[in-house]
């Protein structure tokens, strides 16, 4: 009969040993990977960012902005109107906002999806293009001018584990920007079907001409309100 032939104690310890170094290794190796893969998410995130903020440039972000341009300047029905991104490494939303008078909301609505869907198709043309780099750089600069901007700027770059010579690259990526990439960040995020619209005002007096822009609508009244 063969002699079945167990484990001493300081064999078994061994093995534990490696066990537990193979196990330690391998939880390294993931937290490694999930670092690697949120650095990479934050990189791609920075980079739309970016490239969201230029398409929007032309179109609401500037007093020279198609949308500002038309509401303001040629229509007349506000002091200013714009749009903007904001957000965190979660969650973000682009919002568009104007005061106009009540007696114009509903052209002023008509004309922001005229400009939106037109802008959408086209992107910024050649000279919007142009002015964007000039202008968007000179911006930039102004947003850290200050001791308590840079010492927030700072502190964002080193959230989002940004490099040293983050300033330096993003102003190289907004000088070789091309038109074909706006557009296709317009068509991205300008998608009127995925947009929530949110009027403030009279509802006896706009809900009629509303419903003229053949929009789902929804009446909602402010707490304590009384519907009329």
């Amino acid at each position: 009969m063969k002699k079945q032939q167990g484990y001493t104690l300081l064999e078994t310890l061994i093995a534990m040993l490696i066990v537990a170094a193979l196990g330690a290794s391998g939880l390294y190796g993931w937290q490694r990977w999930q670092q690697q893969q949120r650095l990479w998410q934050t990189a791609c995130q920075v980079r739309d960012y970016l490239l969201a903020n230029l398409m929007n440039f032309n179109f609401a972000g500037n007093f020279n902005s198609r949308l500002n341009q038309t509401l303001r300047e040629q229509k007349g029905y506000t002091y200013g109107a714009s749009c903007g991104f904001s957000g965190n490494r979660d969650t973000g939303e682009f919002v568009c906002r104007s005061d106009v008078r009540g007696e114009a909301t509903v052209d002023a609505l008509r004309q922001l999806l005229r400009v939106m869907g037109e802008y959408r198709h086209s992107g910024p043309d050649g000279k919007e293009l142009a002015y964007l780099k000039s202008a968007f750089l000179r911006q930039d600069a102004l947003s850290y001018e200050t001791l308590g901007q840079k010492a927030n700027f700072l502190l964002d770059m080193a959230l989002d584990k940004q490099k040293t010579d983050y300033v330096l690259a993003q102003q190289a990526k907004v000088e070789a920007v091309s038109q074909p990439q706006l557009q296709q960040q317009a068509m991205r995020w300008l998608n009127q079907d995925q947009m929530i619209i949110v009027v403030v005002g009279d509802a006896k007096r706009l809900e009629k001409p509303l419903k003229a822009l053949n929009l789902p609508l929804y009446r909602y009244s402010a707490p304590g309100a009384t519907q009329g």
